[in-house]
């Protein structure tokens, strides 16, 4: 367990960080997310009879870019905010992760929107 652990805390600068174990959850929880997506992604042309189409490539392609956007703003925001917020209160820290959280799901939107993704623009229109 500390030879994943150790170098992961490391990577994420919290070497210091007294309880390291911790960090298996929300690994845990990430790897078995990536490995359902695979498995559904190499399942689905055997269950609906259809391959891989280039509007399922263009989607996830979209969603991809959109998505990595959204953490580099969101690691920006982060930046930002910790010159305006002491995270020494609980309220802080909340205000801390809700501004960037939003700022990062702004400039997800915004990015899609530029891309012209056909879900959210399907999305939008029922919406209205």
């Amino acid at each position: 367990s500390n030879m994943i652990i150790l170098p992961l805390a490391q990577i994420l600068k919290v070497a210091d960080l007294a309880r390291l174990p911790v960090l298996a959850l929300p690994l845990a929880f990430s790897l078995g997310a990536v490995l359902s997506a695979l498995l559904l992604f190499f399942s689905l042309p055997k269950e609906v009879k259809v391959g891989v189409s280039s509007e399922l490539v263009s989607a996830i392609s979209e969603t991809l870019i959109a998505s990595a956007v959204m953490v580099f703003v969101v690691a920006l925001s982060l930046r930002f905010f910790n010159d305006y917020l002491v995270l020494d209160t609980a309220i802080n820290v909340f205000l801390h992760g809700l501004f960037s959280g939003l700022c990062g799901i702004l400039a997800w939107f915004i990015t899609l929107k530029i891309l012209k993704n056909k879900e959210l623009e399907e999305i939008m229109s029922k919406a209205n």
